[in-house]
C-alpha cells in the first residue's frame, strides 16, 4: 500500500502540536525542571534537601539552571543504572567540579566506576579503550542526556 497523505481539514496545524519539542527557556520553574528530566517532584525537593542540585531562590520559587537538570539527568541515569546514592553524589560533585573548570559543551562521555569516581571523555575510541581497560564500569552517554535539555 502506498503511503497516501492525509487531506487537511480545515486549519493546518502547527509542528509543535505534531510532538515536536519546544527549547525549555534556562533558568527553569520546579515543575519545568520536571517536565524536562522526567523527575517526580519529590524526587527534585529531595535532590534540592541533600544539595545534589542547587536552584536559585526567590522567596518560595526557585530557578534551576541548565547544570542543575543535567545533575537532575544523571542521577536519575546512575540510580536506574544500580549506582548507588552516595557514589552518584560522589559523581555529580566531581561533575560540578568539572563543569565549573572547563565547562561541559565539549564533554562527551562519562566513565563511571561503582566506587563514585568518574573520567570524562571527549572522544569514541579513546572512551571505548577506557572501557575495554576499565573492567566494571558504566558509560554515561552525556551528550545523549544534555542533548534532552537542548
Amino acid at each position: 500500500m502506498r503511503n497516501a497523505q492525509l487531506p487537511v481539514l480545515g486549519k493546518t496545524r502547527h509542528p509543535a502540536q505534531y510532538g515536536a519539542r519546544k527549547q525549555p527557556a534556562f533558568p527553569l520553574s520546579s515543575v519545568q525542571c520536571q517536565e524536562v528530566t522526567g523527575a517526580t517532584q519529590r524526587q527534585i525537593q529531595w535532590m534540592d534537601e541533600k544539595g545534589i542540585v542547587s536552584p536559585l531562590r526567590n522567596g518560595r520559587n526557585r530557578k534551576y539552571e541548565r547544570i542543575d537538570a543535567l545533575c537532575v539527568l544523571l542521577w536519575l541515569e546512575l540510580r536506574r543504572r544500580g549506582i548507588g546514592p552516595s557514589a552518584v553524589r560522589s559523581i555529580l560533585v566531581r561533575v560540578r567540579a568539572y563543569q565549573r573548570q572547563k565547562g561541559l559543551a565539549d564533554l562527551r562521555f562519562m566513565i563511571c566506576l561503582p566506587n563514585g569516581k568518574c573520567v570524562f571523555h571527549f572522544d569514541t575510541k579513546v572512551t571505548l579503550a577506557a572501557i575495554a581497560n576499565c573492567g566494571l564500569c558504566l558509560l554515561v552517554d552525556v551528550e545523549r542526556l544534555r542533548e534532552k535539555l537542548l
